[in-house]
């Protein structure tokens, strides 16, 4: 039998800093210090679902056991992995 294990990985990395609106004088000149703020570091997340599938439930169980240690949930500013499940997968249809 085999099993699947489901769960999220969250994955964050510098991106650029939105550039701020040009603020010009009544004369049109802008303020070579207003960029400034981009400097500060700003960050994306991205969390992707993913799985994978084991041959056994031990295997299934050291793989979870492994990447929670590694990527503990709710890191701050870090890279971690959430909602662990781990399912059996049954043959559609059954077998003859």
């Amino acid at each position: 039998m085999k099993w699947i294990v489901f769960w999220i990985a969250i994955s964050v990395y510098p991106a650029p800093c939105p550039i701020p609106e040009i603020i010009t004088n009544e004369y049109g000149i802008t303020s070579g210090g207003i960029y400034s703020t981009n400097l500060m570091a700003c960050y994306k997340t991205d969390r992707k679902n993913m799985q994978k599938e084991f041959d056994s439930l031990e295997a299934a169980l050291v793989f979870v056991e492994k990447g929670k240690k590694e990527y503990p949930e709710r890191v701050l500013m870090g890279d971690s992995c959430e909602g662990w499940e781990i399912k059996e997968l049954k043959p559609i249809g059954g077998t003859k």
